[in-house]
């Protein structure tokens, strides 16, 4: 994807390549973690965010759908597991939360870099 930030391209190569290892927990980690880094490259003002205020936020300023909100609760539930509790994750959770990300990734920079701004 070419519009994305440099290190935001580069957690998502990485999470690419993680599940071509099968190393699904990595992927779901990555996945979690860069919907972190959206939150704060689209300018949450808390510096130091929880999951919960960074999903509400780019809720709240449109960046991602309501209806995106099942699939964005999935990523904390995988990553919770992944994260806390050392949770082995398999390719059909790696695959979700690879396949969300994409989504969220496309949706917030490249389709949107790609409409003239009218302003």
């Amino acid at each position: 994807m070419q519009s994305l930030p440099r290190e935001i391209e580069a957690a998502y190569e990485e999470a690419r390549s993680c599940m071509t290892t099968n190393s699904y927990t990595a992927v779901v980690l990555l996945c979690r973690v860069l919907l972190l880094h959206v939150a704060k490259d689209k300018k949450i003002q808390d510096p130091n965010p929880s999951y919960k205020a960074c999903i509400t936020y780019l809720v709240a300023e449109g960046w991602i759908g309501q209806k995106d909100g099942e699939w964005v609760d999935r990523i904390r539930a995988f990553g919770n597991e992944a994260n806390h509790e050392l949770k082995a994750m398999g390719e059909d959770e790696a695959k979700r939360a690879l396949e969300f990300i994409q989504h969220v990734l496309v949706g917030i920079y490249e389709f949107r870099s790609a409409v003239p701004s009218t302003t």
